[in-house]
């Protein structure tokens, strides 16, 4: 099996294949924009027609592979210093540099131009398409992107739940956040299928689930609705935009203390 020998370049000190390094020779008059300042030599060695590590005797089928696998299995913590060019507009703003404001006024009259001529297309989804999308949410509903926080030592996820955690610990009321894999609400949907749900708080003291909703997704509605006739004996109160506004502004106990 044939394998491809290389020559590293004294001018930019790439690794060329040899079949190919005169030509590039002829043009490479100078380092290139970006270049690494590791040797990727120490990663790998050519054994039985294969690329393998130099640390675990790993065979790769390619030299890239190989490298990449070195650096992140082995040397996962080491920085790679990269010597580029900075751009030319860094630092700058349309306040300090009159080059960085025309370019913004170009392009801001470019655009106005485009929506009054109508080429201007902004991508709409259909009615059908985001009924689709929504539905999908619903059923695979892991939290989004939402960020995670740490509140009184738990974590917490999105700022809606912050929030409100943030109440209870304000105002002494004992919480815990229920985890996903082990506090498991198992129902059975519609479609004859075996789901999980698992609530946002549980409060101990007055035995209450809670439910944050900031936005219904597809069936969400219905999935609660399944959920709460499941379990009859269980209290869960659900929170939307009005009931969490009302706990910002101190009036928890009308939405939840009193429904104990």
């Amino acid at each position: 099996m044939y394998k491809k020998s290389y020559i590293i370049c004294e001018k930019c000190g790439r690794e060329i294949v040899s079949s190919r390094f005169k030509a590039h020779q002829k043009v490479c008059p100078r380092p290139p924009k970006k270049v690494l300042l590791l040797d990727t030599r120490i990663a790998w060695v050519l054994r039985d027609n294969q690329f393998a590590c130099t640390k675990c005797n790993q065979s790769f089928e390619t030299r890239n592979g190989c490298i990449t696998h070195y650096w992140a299995r082995h040397e996962p913590n080491r920085k790679i210093k990269v010597r580029t060019k900075p751009a030319w507009n860094k630092g700058l703003t349309k306040e300090n540099d009159d080059r960085v404001r025309k370019n913004g006024v170009s392009g801001s009259k470019s655009a106005q131009q485009r929506i009054k001529n109508g080429t201007y297309k902004t991508c709409k989804h259909s009615e059908k398409t985001k009924k689709k999308l929504s539905i999908q949410k619903s059923l695979h509903n892991s939290g989004g992107r939402c960020k995670w926080y740490k509140v009184a030592g738990q974590s917490i996820q999105g700022t809606w739940e912050r929030d409100i955690a943030i109440v209870f610990e304000r105002e002494n009321i004992k919480w815990k956040k229920p985890l996903k894999k082990k506090d498991v609400w198992s129902y059975i949907n519609d479609e004859g299928k075996t789901k999980s749900y698992t609530p946002d708080f549980y409060l101990p003291d007055y035995d209450l689930f809670l439910e944050i909703k900031g936005y219904w997704w597809g069936n969400d509605k219905r999935k609660m609705e399944i959920v709460q006739a499941t379990y009859p004996e269980r209290k869960i109160i659900i929170i939307e935009k009005v009931q969490y506004q009302a706990i910002l502004d101190g009036n928890i106990s009308n939405i939840i203390l009193d429904r104990k």
